[in-house]
């Protein structure tokens, strides 16, 4: 998913482990969380917002704004249902 919408899930992703594995895993979480549902593509309906694509990973001081409540983490917990 690209673009606005209501989060299904708040994910943190560490940049020491492989990104192909990240992936696999959030594609395995959808689908078990999807479960047996009637669509067999449903689980790619599930919303993630992963913090190392929100932030602008060289400007982390400038992603903070004006204080934590400004700040993409704060406002993504907020916002998730």
């Amino acid at each position: 998913l690209a673009g606005p919408g209501t989060l299904d899930w708040f994910v943190s992703h560490f940049w020491g482990h492989a990104f192909g594995d990240f992936c696999s895993s959030i594609q395995n979480h959808a689908q078990v969380v999807c479960g047996a549902d009637a669509r067999a593509d449903a689980w790619r309906l599930q919303r993630y917002w992963i913090c190392s694509f929100s932030n602008n990973q060289h400007r982390i001081q400038d992603e903070m704004g004006e204080g934590w409540k400004m700040s993409s983490f704060y406002l993504a917990l907020l916002h998730q249902q």
